[in-house]
């Protein structure tokens, strides 16, 4: 299965070439899915990886895009950050979402 992904704000893919992370951005998925085989093909607009064993969880994205910040933490400024109602829950900084596919998910 592909996964593909880009920046969350529509402004920052404007104004961000994620080609310049493309070693961090590539380290950080090899690590998350724990498998140094995985091709991952970096664009200036998205990311994208396929990984065919099985369909991947999504606290193995999260474990993926905290990665990303970690190594990448200049992307950070071009985030959304995501206020939750409670109170007790941290905020949370979301960077990239799922694109789709030429056609298909």
């Amino acid at each position: 299965m592909t996964y593909r992904y880009q920046l969350k704000l529509k402004s920052s893919r404007e104004c961000v070439d994620l080609r310049e992370y493309k070693k961090e951005i590539t380290s950080a998925v090899r690590i998350g899915l724990g498998n140094k085989n995985v091709k991952v093909a970096v664009r200036k607009e998205y990311y994208q990886f396929c990984y065919k064993k099985e369909k991947i969880t999504r606290g193995i994205l999260v474990k993926i895009g905290r990665g990303i910040t970690r190594l990448c933490p200049q992307l950070c400024s071009f985030g959304y950050l995501y206020v939750p109602k409670d109170r007790n829950k941290r905020p949370i900084l979301q960077l990239f979402r799922r694109a789709k596919l030429g056609g298909t998910n």
